[in-house]
This record gives C-alpha cells, sequence and structure tokens, in this order.
C-alpha cells in the first residue's frame, strides 16, 4: 500500500508542462502534470488509453481525432473534479486557462 501526497508531488514552470511519473507498472503509469496559466502540453498521441483527472485548474483539451486525420478538432473546456477518458492513439494537446494540476493514468 501507499500513499501520495497530491500537492507535494506536483511541479509547475512558466514555460512548459511538468510531469512526474508516481507509479509505473506493466499494466499501467500513474502521474501527475503541472501545466501554469498560458502553458500547452503540445498535440502528441499515447498508443495506450488515458484518464485525465483535474485535481485543480480550468484549461481546455484539444481532440484532433485518431492518428493520421487532418482535418478533424473537438474543444472542451475543462475544470477541477472533471475526468476526461482518452482513447488509444487519438491526438490530444492540454492548455491551461490558469494554474492546473492533472493526474494522469494511462492504461497498457
Amino acid at each position: 500500500m501507499k500513499v501520495i501526497n497530491m500537492p507535494n508531488e506536483i511541479g509547475y514552470s512558466s514555460s512548459h508542462p511538468v510531469k512526474k511519473d508516481l507509479i509505473i507498472k506493466e499494466k499501467y503509469k500513474l502521474l501527475t502534470i503541472g501545466v501554469d496559466n498560458g502553458v500547452t502540453i503540445a498535440p502528441c498521441v499515447m498508443e495506450s488509453e488515458t484518464l485525465f483527472y483535474v485535481v485543480e485548474g480550468r484549461g481546455e483539451i484539444n481532440d484532433y481525432g485518431r492518428e493520421g486525420s487532418t482535418d478533424y478538432k473537438n474543444t472542451l473546456t475543462i475544470k477541477s473534479g472533471d475526468i476526461i477518458v482518452v482513447p488509444p492513439k487519438t491526438i490530444r494537446s492540454i492548455a491551461a486557462y490558469e494554474r492546473m494540476s492533472l493526474l494522469a493514468v494511462q492504461i497498457h
């Protein structure tokens, strides 16, 4: 059993997102992401399904569709308490309107 104190695990930078791996297992990975006001996580694609929990803050997640898609974009506003489920091989980016902390679970 392990207890993780979230506020102690989240870092921020005014120029880039700050990711910190908390647990890495064969079937999943748990990490925190600190995204300061105005900072964006660039579009990327994950091979596995990813769950994001917004611990605090507000921002947006942009869904660009499946890998190889070029003409699709869906923007959703996200805030504290929201859980976002991103299917595997979906291109997405995240931008902070205000300092935002995320807990991410990548399910392999």
